[in-house]
């Protein structure tokens, strides 16, 4: 069974990626290969649906009070069954 979910996972991922890379594919048709003008699109994007403030506002604070100690609290754990 173990095989099977690391076949989906890897299927799941290749799908990802290769959509992807179709998407940025249809957007350099879609601004004729002006990558500039797509980057401007994307940061006006991030910043109209205030994505940047979610981030730095939200997102962040909780990584650095709630999963990173709990990471360390793994990685302690382990270093303990080794010492």
């Amino acid at each position: 069974m173990k095989s099977f979910r690391k076949s989906v996972f890897h299927l799941f991922l290749a799908t990802f990626f290769l959509l992807f890379i179709a998407w940025v594919g249809m957007k350099a048709m879609q601004y004729h290969g002006d990558y500039e003008r797509i980057i401007r699109d994307a940061q006006r994007f991030l910043r109209e649906n205030d994505v940047v403030g979610f981030v730095q506002g939200k997102a962040i604070p909780f990584f650095q009070q709630k999963v990173i100690p709990a990471i360390e609290n793994v990685i302690n754990t382990i270093k303990g069954w080794f010492a």
